[in-house]
């Protein structure tokens, strides 16, 4: 047993294995790696999800991820990462970037910093649940409940998920437009899910970009249901294979 991954959204101290905010969870400065290592006996390597991500793509994914790649996830929270010659961008302290606060044109969803239209909030599986939930679509904010109406042919859960889709293209357009990364790399449910969203994503996407990139730049995680698992062992797989001889 080499070791024990745990990753999380908001911003992460790697260094310190500390997750120093999480807004959904109402986390402040929680040392996570002590918790663990007192738990488990293990040693335990931390870091926020979305650069998990993009070190597991790094190491197992996509060639392309190795020279440059945006990784940007999309769930309870909405995080981006930063990927070049195949080193992901840690940030100080804690945090690649924020693209959480990235703004969406005609959202009025109240995000946690104050403001409304915050990527964060309008394409966060909560209002996209709650959205739900107030039409009818589903009786409680569940992803399996919106999964079985979108592959039930519910029309109204195809269109919140639609909506979404268009909006984290717009958002991934906007990334790719700064950036300009060889590849660009989505962890959302219904983008792996189903193969229409993806295509949905991509169609928002080359209609918003300003360099006009080609959409198959854009791929799905492929790592599936198991994408977490997979970036909760990238940060200690990876030291692992950067010193596979430690002491030598």
């Amino acid at each position: 047993m080499l070791g024990l991954g745990a990753v999380t959204g908001g911003a992460v101290d790697a260094e310190r294995g500390v997750t120093v905010r999480h807004e959904p969870l109402g986390w402040r400065e929680v040392p996570l790696r002590e918790l663990l290592e007192r738990a488990t006996g293990l040693p335990v390597r931390v870091d926020n999800h979305a650069r998990a991500l993009a070190a597991a793509e790094v190491l197992f994914g996509d060639p392309a991820a190795r020279r440059s790649m945006v990784q940007l996830f999309v769930g309870h929270v909405v995080d981006a990462s930063i990927s070049v010659a195949g080193t992901v961008h840690q940030g100080p302290p804690s945090v690649t970037g924020d693209g959480g606060h990235l703004p969406v044109p005609g959202s009025t969803a109240r995000c946690h910093c104050g403001r409304s239209g915050c990527l964060s909030v309008a394409a966060s599986d909560d209002t996209l649940f709650e959205a739900a939930t107030a039409q009818g679509v589903i009786a409680r904010p569940d992803r399996g409940l919106l999964l079985a109406a979108v592959r039930s042919g519910d029309p109204r859960a195809d269109a919140l998920v639609r909506e979404r889709a268009r909006v984290v293209g717009g958002a991934l357009a906007l990334l790719a437009d700064v950036v300009n990364p060889d590849l660009l790399v989505l962890t959302e449910t219904f983008a792996l899910a189903d193969p229409v969203y993806l295509d949905a994503v991509r169609a928002e996407f080359a209609l918003r970009s300003h360099l006009h990139r080609d959409a198959s730049l854009l791929v799905a995680q492929r790592f599936g249901a198991d994408a977490l698992a997979v970036a909760a062992c990238a940060p200690v797989l990876a030291e692992l294979y950067a010193r596979p001889l430690p002491g030598r």
